[in-house]
């Protein structure tokens, strides 16, 4: 599960795109209950086996600070890669195939397709949309973050087309009822 936080929907999507902060709390609305809608919708089904657990070993607090702070700065780095990454493959495109339209950026890159909406009712529903997705860069990030630690990602990318697809849903229903 990744989500775009509260900060990003009501200020980048609401207040910049669409000028107005009650517009990016329904977005982030939206967002949180497509994302738990999905999360239901995909749940697995475990059985529940037997065992003891034991609680992994705790190091020392330099230890452990040392440890999260290296983690930290590494993960930061991978995060920024891919967004350099996903920036300049943006860049490249559309420099021989000319600007890509909001849906399309988006895909790719959630923030840049996010700036290119219009502040209309399709604008809103893309919006949606997008957020639920959170495109490629933002994908590619989740995988490198969680690589070695036994999440599997194997229903990730499916998850997040459900979101999208119902966060568009959602919108869709909304939208009549928002400011022209």
């Amino acid at each position: 599960c990744s989500n775009a936080g509260p900060s990003f929907i009501i200020g980048v999507a609401g207040l910049t795109v669409f000028g107005s902060a009650r517009t990016g709390a329904y977005l982030y609305l939206i967002h949180i209950t497509a994302a738990m809608a999905a999360g239901f919708l995909l749940r697995g089904r475990r059985a529940v086996t037997g065992g003891t657990y034991h609680p992994p070993a705790r190091p020392g607090l330099i230890s452990a600070f040392l440890s999260a702070v290296q983690g930290a700065a590494s993960a930061m780095g991978r995060v920024c890669a891919f967004v350099v990454f996903f920036l300049v493959l943006l860049r490249l495109a559309e420099g021989l195939i000319g600007p890509l339209p909001p849906l399309a950026a988006g895909v790719l890159e959630l923030t840049n397709g996010i700036l290119r909406l219009t502040p209309d009712r399709r604008g809103f529903v893309t919006a949606a949309a997008l957020l639920g997705w959170g495109g490629l860069s933002v994908h590619c990030q989740t995988a490198a973050v969680t690589a070695g630690s036994g999440i599997s990602l194997r229903l990730y990318v499916p998850a997040k087309a459900v979101q999208a697809a119902l966060s568009a849903g959602l919108a869709a229903l909304l939208a009549p009822y928002l400011p022209a």
